[in-house]
């Protein structure tokens, strides 16, 4: 059986809470090792740096299919 990853993108960004973005990290920890520890706003601006540099975070069906790893809100902080 294939199972098929989303990747992390702007789009898809702000729908993860910080519980999720920290399980992508610790998921793609050849790109981000040991980054899932920083504060809130340091590990955004982080994987946002990650994403520009057009480095692949893939997200496994076991976070994206996860409501605690989701935002309810859609919150885009700058």
């Amino acid at each position: 059986m294939i199972v098929m990853m989303e990747r992390l993108t702007i789009d898809n960004f702000y729908d993860y809470n910080i519980i999720g973005l920290r399980e992508i990290c610790r998921y793609n920890r050849d790109i981000t090792s040991g980054f899932n520890n920083l504060p809130v706003i340091d590990l955004r601006k982080y994987l946002i740096l990650k994403i520009n540099e057009d480095n692949h975070l893939k997200i496994p069906p076991f976070i994206y299919n996860n409501k605690r790893c989701t935002s309810r809100y859609n919150l885009k902080i700058s």
